[in-house]
C-alpha cells in the first residue's frame, strides 16, 4: 500500500498495518475477486460481516470494535484520499492527537462533488460553525484518525447514516479531547455521488443527537 511506503520513506520506521474490510451486507464486498485481492497485500487484512445493513457509521463501529491498534485510521472504500493527506493524519496521531480530521481543500474537493452536494455542503458548514461551534466546519470528509481515546468516544456515537461523522466531532469537541486538523485533497481522478432527498430526509431527526452530543452528553 502507497501509505505504508510513504510513511516508511519518511520517518524511516516500519509501519504495521491492519486493513478492516467492511461491506454492510454489500453481495459483492466478500468476492473471491476482492478477497483474491487483499491476500496478497503485505498486512492482514480482516473482513467484517453481519446480518444486516448498519449503514457506514455502524459499519466502522462494527470494526471498531475488534481493533486492538493504538491508532485507527478510517476512509471510504475507493480511498479518495491522497497518499500525503493519508500519511499526514497518521503523524498527527502520533504526535499527540485523539482525532484527526481532513479538512477538504475546496481546489480538490468541489471541483468533483455535483451541485446538490455543494447546496448540502454550505447548510452542513453553517450548521457546524453558528449551532456547534466546532474547530472546522468540515466534519464530513471520509477520512480521520483518531487515538484510543477517540476511538472510545467513537463507540459511544449513534447515528449510523451519513451524519455520523458531525456526531462523532461533536462529541469529541465536548469532551475536550485534542482535536486536530489538517488540510486535505481529494484524488484527481475521484468521482462523488450525488445525494437523494428522501436521504437528506432521513437524515433530518440525527440534527437532535449531535446537538445533544456537542452541548449535553
Amino acid at each position: 500500500m502507497r501509505l505504508k511506503a510513504a510513511y516508511e520513506a519518511e520517518t524511516g520506521q516500519v509501519l504495521d498495518l491492519r486493513l478492516f474490510v467492511v461491506p454492510d451486507c454489500s453481495p459483492y464486498g466478500h468476492g473471491a475477486e476482492v478477497r483474491a485481492f487483499w491476500e496478497t497485500r503485505p498486512f492482514e487484512t480482516v473482513y467484517v460481516g453481519y446480518a444486516r445493513n448498519k449503514g457506514k457509521g455502524g459499519a466502522i463501529r462494527a470494526a471498531m470494535r475488534l481493533s486492538t491498534a493504538p491508532f485507527v485510521m478510517y476512509t471510504d472504500w475507493d480511498f479518495p484520499y491522497t497518499t500525503g493527506s493519508m500519511k499526514d493524519t497518521l503523524l498527527e496521531l502520533e504526535d499527540g492527537a485523539d482525532l484527526v480530521l481532513a479538512d477538504r481543500r475546496k481546489e480538490t474537493y468541489l471541483r468533483v462533488i455535483p451541485d446538490r452536494r455543494k447546496a448540502l455542503s454550505f447548510l452542513s458548514h453553517l450548521f457546524n460553525r453558528v449551532l456547534l461551534c466546532l474547530p472546522t466546519v468540515d466534519t464530513q470528509g471520509g477520512l480521520k484518525g483518531l487515538s484510543a481515546k477517540g476511538r472510545d468516544a467513537f463507540l459511544e456515537t449513534r447515528i449510523d447514516r451519513f451524519l455520523f461523522d458531525t456526531e462523532f466531532v461533536a462529541l469529541a469537541v465536548h469532551r475536550k479531547l485534542s482535536v486536530r486538523v489538517i488540510s486535505a485533497a481529494i484524488r484527481p481522478d475521484i468521482q462523488l455521488s450525488d445525494i437523494s432527498p428522501r436521504t437528506l430526509l432521513a437524515e433530518l431527526p440525527g440534527l437532535c443527537k449531535i446537538f445533544y452530543a456537542r452541548w449535553l452528553s
